[in-house]
C-alpha cells in the first residue's frame, strides 16, 4: 500500500521528468510537506477523501492566509489528479479540492505625485532614484536587469530575458536607452 511520503516522492519525480521548473517543484515540495504534517507520512493516499483535504484546510485557518491556503491547494490538486490520472486512484472519483474564497487585493502603484515626491526627498540616494526611475520606465521585475543580456539590435540596445530565466517563461525583450544601459 502507497504511503503519502511514498506517493509524494513519486508526483515530485514526476514534475521533475516532465520539466517543470525549480521554482515550481519547490514550492511543491513545501506545500505537500504540509499535506503530510497533517496528514502524516504513513498515510495510506488510496484512502484519501475529500474530508481528509478539509481536514487539511482546517488546520491551516488560522495559521495562513486564505491565498496562503489556495497556494497549498492547487498542488494538493495536481498531487491528487496525479494520483487519479497516472496511479489510477479512488475509483474513477478523486477527492474534490476546493479552494478557499479569497479577496483579490488590487494591484498597487504609485500615482505620479507619490513617485514626483519620493524623488524630491533628501533621504532617498541619488543611486535608488536612478534605480527607482529605470524600474519605473522599463517595467523590468527585480530580479531581470541581472539574469537577462543587453543585446544591441542594430542602432537600439535590448534587454533580453531568456525563457529559462523569465519568471514567465517567455522571452522578454525590453528597450534600453543608452543612459539605461550603462
Amino acid at each position: 500500500r502507497l504511503t503519502l511520503a511514498e506517493a509524494v516522492s513519486e508526483f515530485l519525480e514526476y514534475c521533475v521528468n516532465k520539466g517543470n521548473e525549480q521554482r515550481t517543484i519547490d514550492r511543491s515540495v513545501c506545500c505537500l510537506k504540509n499535506l503530510i504534517k497533517v496528514l502524516t507520512p504513513k498515510f495510506p493516499v488510496d484512502r484519501l477523501t475529500t474530508d481528509d483535504v478539509e481536514r487539511f484546510k482546517k488546520y491551516y485557518k488560522d495559521v495562513k492566509s486564505n491565498n496562503g491556503r489556495n497556494i497549498d491547494l492547487a498542488r494538493v490538486r495536481a498531487f491528487v489528479n496525479w494520483l487519479h490520472r497516472h496511479k489510477e486512484m479512488f475509483d474513477g472519483k478523486p477527492p474534490l479540492v476546493e479552494m478557499v474564497k479569497a479577496d483579490k487585493k488590487p494591484v498597487s502603484y504609485l500615482s505620479e505625485p507619490e513617485f514626483a515626491e519620493i524623488m524630491q526627498m533628501d533621504t532617498v540616494s541619488d543611486f535608488y532614484k536612478q534605480v527607482f526611475t529605470f524600474y519605473r520606465a522599463t517595467g523590468c521585475r527585480a530580479q531581470e536587469p541581472f539574469l537577462g543580456d543587453i543585446e544591441e539590435h542594430g542602432e537600439s540596445l535590448w534587454l533580453v530575458v531568456y525563457p529559462d530565466e523569465s519568471k514567465t517563461g517567455f522571452t522578454r525583450e525590453v528597450q534600453l536607452t543608452p543612459q539605461q544601459a550603462s
